[in-house]
């Protein structure tokens, strides 16, 4: 098996690995529903075991084709692919109209310094700030997905609020077999068709169900599912050790100091000339928002790994965590070296600039990519 192929193989399994807790209950759930879980009227469709999935179908082209065509603007890992790419291509430039007059002076031109270069790096900033919320709401809402999975069986989730409210009704079985072998099930990322059930179901339905070994995906934006904040139960239970939620935490705030620097070095904000304030105000928010971009993609290649300290080189959001975090040392750079006060440092510091922006970009690409995985 080639590379990408076990890249893709791993990137179809990227929610089935989550643990499955409910963020309300802070439960495992251990089991299959059984036949007599469903109620009668209840629709479901049984995966064609001769039909693959989508996930199985999709190759390398195929998602390259989905990322020009395709637009989920609900699903926030989209989103944060989508607007770290763009907001790094703008620190590219950025980094490239700060690089240009230290290495070919003779290059420079009028608007270069007052406009070329802090718009550059204020649309990067204002971009990267969305980035950040979205990454936020990414770790919110990554397995509180409205569709269940369970071995060929699709059920709509949103349909199973309040299982213990509802009182019994007769139930009739329903015919069932699966078709998938737990084999199967890890490597199907979504199923052939979304089906539902209906929200009157005994007891029985609901509490099997709330309590069975199913995958969820990402709750879409505008779903009853998909929130903003977490309650302060939810937060203590489930998200304070959630790495994806930290990461996206750490990430987000780390947006918003970094977007501090990119104001103050609009020309007219601050006096450059007076040092300690444009030490405190421009390098120092620039540094310390790489710093917690470090973390935060190191924290992502963690959740990954199935051991803290094994890189899981076969996995394809490793990777993104990878390209994020050396990235976000090459911002680091470029606010921590014009400390220095020489010539050589702020050219390396603008050369960090421009290779981190690189990085985080082809870092947002690799996301996109995957996230496309979910369409596929």
């Amino acid at each position: 098996m080639s590379f990408l192929n076990r890249l893709d193989t791993s990137d179809k399994r990227r929610f089935t690995q989550w643990p499955n807790i409910s963020v309300e209950e802070g439960h495992r759930v251990p089991h299959v529903p059984s036949t007599e879980s469903f109620a009668a009227g209840s629709t479901i469709e049984i995966l064609d075991q001769h039909q693959l999935p989508p996930m199985q179908r999709s190759g390398f082209l195929r998602r390259i084709q989905q990322i020009f065509t395709q637009f989920p603007w609900r699903d926030m890992s989209w989103m944060v692919g989508v607007t770290f790419a763009f907001g790094s291509a703008a620190f590219v430039i950025n980094g490239f109209f700060l690089a240009l007059p230290l290495i070919a002076p003779e290059t420079d031109f009028s608007t270069e310094t007052s406009y070329a270069t802090p718009i550059s790096g204020l649309l990067g900033g204002i971009i990267f700030v969305l980035g950040g919320y979205s990454g936020l709401l990414e770790g919110l809402n990554y397995k509180r997905g409205e569709i269940i999975v369970t071995e060929g069986l699709t059920v709509d989730a949103g349909d199973m609020s309040e299982p213990r409210k509802k009182k019994p009704d007769a139930t009739s079985s329903l015919p069932y077999s699966p078709t998938t072998s737990d084999h199967d099930q890890n490597d199907t990322l979504f199923p052939m068709h979304r089906f539902s059930v209906p929200k009157r179901q005994t007891t029985a339905t609901t509490t099997t169900i709330a309590t069975s070994s199913t995958a969820t995906y990402m709750a879409l934006l505008g779903s009853p599912s998909f929130i903003w904040w977490p309650t302060m139960r939810q937060f203590v239970s489930t998200y304070h050790s959630d790495l994806v939620f930290v990461a996206g935490f750490i990430q987000f705030i780390g947006t918003i100091i970094f977007f501090i620097g990119s104001i103050t070095g609009i020309p007219g904000v601050i006096d450059f000339s007076n040092i300690p304030q444009y030490y405190g105000a421009s390098l120092f928010p620039a540094t310390f928002g790489g710093v917690l971009f470090t973390i935060a993609g190191l924290l992502q290649m963690v959740n990954c790994q199935d051991r803290w300290f094994l890189p899981s080189l076969t996995r394809l959001d490793w990777y993104v965590g990878l390209t994020n975090m050396v990235g976000s040392i090459g911002f680091t750079l470029a606010g921590a070296l014009p400390f220095v006060g020489t010539t050589d440092a702020s050219l390396q510091a603008a050369l960090a600039s421009f290779w981190g922006s690189w990085l985080f970009m082809i870092g947002g690409v690799l996301q996109w990519y995957h996230a496309m995985g979910n369409y596929s």
